[in-house]
């Protein structure tokens, strides 16, 4: 009789084994499959992606509560496609028009939509393409491999050039151009043709240990706390430079990116606008504000450039784009000129707090309603 409680515990516990061991075995197949199912196209960030940012507070002035982040079955960060949608809007750019620490639906793509649609009677679509370091030579690709992808874009906001600047000043922009053809699609996409795949093995290792790598390419701090560290460099720099270095050959290079960005919406019929890129940098910042900056760090270590000198450089940069604009007959705003230079706008150099968020889709809509090029509103 004392046999039978142990023989009957024994086989429970083999049971719930066999139980957990096929659970295991099934997640581990399915997320195999997906992979093998995504792996024949290009994808931004993997699809269906869910992730929540739970910013450390005091980090980013203007940014409340926590950020979601979650991305569609072709890893956009946007609402799904569907067969209604009248109009197609997609935005372009680095970490500026991501918006990663912003929550999904107060960041400035998101807004957009929204108002487009309260506007217009028919569906209106924004998905967000735009990737934190990327330059126009990571968009170029985005837009390469992408758009054959979706269905019809109608129109293509840019928001470039920030990122093309302080890759320069980091003197990293030649070692990016010898990068091989993988090495650059590394970068952009989570998931690419050819790109290396897990076993269902593999997976199940990680399931049972616990550990899975982070294969979506977001940032792994999700806090926000890397900030720190980053300010402080700048806030404790050896020397600050006023000279900025010679930026003809990337400006000629930023010059050819835009020019095959163009002729790329211009083949797929998309209409395009290009943004200038907002900043904060000028001599009046406030002591607190001045705290917030982290970017402008030269090739070498300890050395910055000063808030002039970075006003100078990106104000080269967002003229070059006006010049290309204005020959090639594309539309460009010049929100530059358009927003405060604080931090009721920038949680640090140049990125968008939520208000700053509000004022980008806010500048877009009403210049989109103004210059449509569809009918329809309410």
């Amino acid at each position: 009789m004392s046999q039978a409680p142990k023989r009957l515990g024994f086989l429970a516990m083999r049971k719930s084994i066999f139980i957990v061991s096929a659970i295991i075995f099934v997640l581990a197949f399915s997320v195999f499959f997906l992979s093998q199912r995504n792996s024949n196209r290009y994808c931004l960030w993997q699809p269906n992606l869910r992730k929540t940012f739970n910013v450390y507070p005091g980090i980013m002035p203007g940014v409340s509560g926590n950020g979601r982040f979650y991305t569609n079955s072709y890893g956009i960060r946007a609402d799904e496609f569907t067969r209604w949608q009248r109009y197609r809007v997609l935005t372009l750019g680095g970490s500026t028009t991501e918006c990663l620490y912003i929550d999904q639906q107060k960041s400035w793509p998101y807004i957009l939509q929204k108002e487009l649609n309260n506007y217009y009677v028919f569906p209106v679509w924004v998905g967000n393409i735009g990737k934190s370091g990327l330059s126009t030579k990571g968009n170029l690709l985005e837009l390469r491999y992408l758009l054959p992808e979706y269905p019809k874009v109608d129109l293509i906001i840019a928001l470039v050039g920030f990122n093309d600047f302080q890759i320069e000043l980091g003197g990293i922009r030649l070692a990016n151009e010898r990068k091989s053809k993988e090495e650059q699609e590394d970068i952009v996409f989570a998931v690419y043709p050819g790109k290396k795949r897990r076993t269902v093995q593999e997976l199940i290792k990680e399931l049972l240990s616990g550990v899975r790598p982070d294969k979506s390419g977001i940032i792994e701090d999700e806090a926000g706390k890397w900030y720190l560290g980053a300010r402080g460099g700048r806030r404790n720099a050896r020397q600050i430079l006023d000279e900025l270095p010679d930026l003809s050959s990337a400006l000629i290079q930023y010059e050819k990116n835009l020019n095959s960005i163009i002729d790329i919406a211009k083949n797929g019929s998309s209409r395009i606008i290009f943004l200038t890129q907002p900043f904060i940098w000028h001599k009046g910042l406030t002591e607190a504000e001045q705290q917030l900056l982290w970017c402008g760090f030269s090739n070498q270590e300890g050395v910055y450039y000063s808030l002039d000198a970075l006003n100078r450089g990106m104000v080269a940069f967002n003229q070059k784009l006006m010049e290309v604009c204005e020959k090639r007959g594309i539309e460009c705003i010049d929100v530059e000129r358009m927003l405060p230079k604080n931090s009721s706008v920038f949680y640090d150099d140049v990125h968008f707090n939520e208000s700053g968020c509000e004022l980008i889709a806010a500048i877009l809509y009403d210049y989109l309603i103004k210059h449509p090029s569809i009918e329809g509103s309410y």
